[in-house]
């Protein structure tokens, strides 16, 4: 006999066994993609940098040594030194780390308080979604990089306050995304089961929308991790992110934009490594979007 108790559980079941047959076709077509595999080999190669670097960069990134001021790179030092003698590579390979969390974890800051106000936005509606999207609006009209400037100037150049700044830059994005596909997944059948069957609020918007608006989520934030890398390498070369001697990419490839005639190692090499791993990030998130979305799954 159906139940009410029925009525409850059958669209979370419904909803569990659709995401599950969906993430396992989704990862099939992402091991078909070679251009995915290549970009996951990339991430991997740069998460084991990133963990092993201190272990395996062959100098302290810290220690000055005058007699090798501004070498060009050679045997002794493969990336070159800096204006101080300080080894290139050794200060990339420890800036990896810090590099590499800082755009995860404001990423992540972001994903999260975004999902947050976006669905409570796109469920609720009325004034508090009229309120959040004009203010959503406001925030928007700034670029990235620009609104995380004004916001690391006011409170102060550290990492914590660059992580802050820069993950407050990138919520509206999340908000904007999670509200339009609330709006959409809310007017399904299994909402309408479960409202009637007696769920509140929290538990539909938890176990009901959520699931079906994670694909775009998880996407963007592949994408957004290399944009906030780039977003923290150039507070970082302006001197607003890592203080000195703290190794971070973005301060590194700053120490050296007043020697770039006699010394232009000393941005590029930091600046390949922001390329090679946001287009890493880039390439998987391509990926992950052709895999996950339903239209361009329907033409493959």
């Amino acid at each position: 006999m159906w139940t009410m108790r029925d009525a409850e559980q059958t669209p979370s079941t419904l909803s569990s066994v659709q995401s599950t047959g969906l993430l396992s076709q989704s990862w099939y077509r992402l091991r078909r993609n070679h251009g995915a595999i290549v970009g996951m080999a990339m991430l991997l190669v740069l998460g084991v940098i990133a963990i092993a670097g201190p272990y395996i960069a062959p100098h302290d990134p810290n220690v000055i040594d005058p007699d090798l001021v501004l070498k060009a790179p050679h045997g002794e030092r493969l990336l070159g030194a800096d204006q101080f003698g300080r080894d290139i590579l050794s200060r990339i390979l420890h800036g990896a780390r810090l590099s590499l969390q800082l755009g995860i974890t404001t990423i992540g800051i972001a994903a999260a308080a975004g999902t947050i106000i976006g669905l409570f936005s796109g469920y609720k509606g009325g004034w508090s979604d009229f309120l959040i999207q004009r203010a959503t609006d406001l925030m928007l009209i700034f670029p990235s990089l620009l609104l995380a400037l004004f916001v690391v100037a006011v409170m102060g150049s550290s990492i914590r306050n660059l992580m802050l700044a820069v993950a407050i830059a990138f919520i509206p994005i999340y908000i904007r995304l999670v509200r339009g596909s609330v709006l959409s997944a809310k007017e399904n059948v299994y909402v309408d089961a479960a409202r009637a069957a007696g769920c509140t609020d929290v538990r539909i918007m938890r176990k009901h929308i959520l699931p079906n608006v994670f694909a775009p989520i998880i996407v963007l934030a592949t994408l957004g991790v290399g944009e906030a890398i780039v977003v923290v390498a150039a507070l970082g070369f302006l001197g607003l992110g890592a203080q000195p001697p703290t190794p971070e990419w973005g301060a590194i490839a700053s120490d050296g934009r007043n020697f770039l005639r006699q010394a232009w190692w000393i941005t590029t090499f930091p600046g390949i490594a922001i390329m090679l791993t946001v287009l890493a990030l880039n390439i998987v998130g391509d990926a992950l979007r052709d895999s996950l979305d339903p239209v361009i799954r329907r033409r493959m």
